[in-house]
């Protein structure tokens, strides 16, 4: 039972590999009284299932999931950031709303062709710590 996964089978085309995740999920954890919302609309969204994606997460933003509070910067839920109801739900959250997608907010600092700029030489940092004394 494993939500990332159904979402990487259904985001690969292997739409019965994550359904079966799906259904995994919802036998073994809804008996228990147990929220797994957001668990399943992340397969749903890999599956292209909005609408009942986003009920799941209006549920699960209602019985506040602890997993909805990574709904704002986890890239699996970037294909709903476009929709109006992804800000409405953030809202519901007391979210502010998403100006980049959290795929933005990881690209590396550096292009390929550059050379990073060290802001300080490590020999300079070794020297100005060999000064200090604990008492």
């Amino acid at each position: 039972m494993n939500a990332r996964l159904g979402y990487a089978y259904a985001a690969s085309g292997e739409r019965t590999k994550a359904q079966e995740e799906l259904n995994e999920i919802t036998r073994q954890v809804r008996p228990r009284g147990v929220y797994a919302d957001t668990y399943e609309a992340l397969i749903l969204v890999g599956l292209g299932q909005k609408e009942q994606a986003f009920k799941l997460l209006y549920e699960a933003a209602d019985h506040r999931d602890g997993p909805m509070a990574l709904y704002k910067v986890d890239p699996m839920f970037d294909g709903l950031r476009t929709d109006p109801r992804s800000d409405d739900l953030l809202r519901r959250m007391n979210l502010p709303r998403i100006i980049q997608t959290a795929a933005a907010w990881s690209t590396p600092r550096y292009s390929c062709d550059e050379e990073p700029r060290p802001t300080t030489r490590p020999e300079a940092l070794l020297r100005s710590s060999s000064s200090v004394h604990l008492r």
